[in-house]
């Protein structure tokens, strides 16, 4: 409780200070800042909805100072990360997934348009990958046809193959091979067996380049449940090819 005390008094001293500068934009930013901390104590202490709002009003302030400021990088890619931790808080709510989509789809279009002003933005690329898996994510949750959950991870796979032609580090392996996994999944949930192997292969391939980068950690689970789907798969492809040859004859 002693981190929400000093991030109340921050928040105070902040709106304080908001109303005796005349540089606005430095005090916003820190009171979103402060506004995002706090979103996070309350989640951590059991008080969802009081997170969501407090992230909400962070996002509020980030879309102002990205719209005062279109051609500070920063503001837009703060803002955009706010919307993703929010359509991921938001989406914990099975009834509230369609809100999430919304946020998560707010947050993609920022990022377009800061990607149009900075092309080569390596946080821009980032953070366009994380919301893509994020936005897949709530799609697998929804009603939508197996096709369409397995394109909306295909689309966050080729963002994140992307960044890891130039982000090569464990973290963005693991995302890729996370993306490439439930990709391989609903491929093969909607048919597409060839498309469900070709993804489950890379998919393993990039969870091993992870595990070289830091040995250890889960992805020795992680391996075992794609090696056992790639082995359903290939088993799958081999039923139908004999079950096939057998018709023929």
């Amino acid at each position: 409780m002693e981190a929400k005390r000093i991030l109340l008094s921050a928040i105070e001293q902040i709106e304080e200070l908001r109303s005796r500068t005349t540089v606005h934009s430095i005090a916003r930013h820190g009171l979103a800042a402060a506004k995002n901390h706090l979103a996070y104590v309350m989640l951590g202490n059991g008080n969802p909805e009081a997170g969501i709002e407090l992230l909400r009003e962070s996002a509020g302030i980030h879309a102002c100072l990205a719209d005062d400021f279109p051609k500070t990088l920063a503001h837009a890619t703060n803002h955009a990360g706010v919307l993703r931790s929010l359509a991921e808080v938001v989406g914990r709510d099975p009834e509230r997934i369609e809100d999430a989509l919304q946020i998560a789809d707010r947050g993609l279009r920022v990022l377009k348009a800061a990607t149009k002003q900075s092309p080569s933005s390596l946080e821009c690329q980032r953070l366009t990958a994380r919301l893509l898996l994020e936005r897949a994510s709530l799609i697998r949750r929804t009603r939508a046809p197996d096709s369409q959950k397995a394109r909306g991870f295909r689309e966050a796979a080729e963002h994140l193959a992307q960044l890891v032609s130039r982000q090569r580090d464990e973290l963005t392996y693991g995302w890729l091979g996370t993306a490439l996994h439930c990709e391989a999944y609903w491929e093969q949930r909607a048919g597409q067996a060839t498309a469900a192997l070709k993804s489950i292969r890379n998919a393993v391939a990039a969870v091993e380049q992870a595990a070289r980068i830091h040995p250890g950690g889960t992805y020795e689970a992680r391996l075992a449940n794609m090696r056992a789907l790639l082995a359903r798969i290939q088993g799958a492809q081999t039923d139908r090819g004999v079950a096939l040859r057998k018709k023929v004859k």
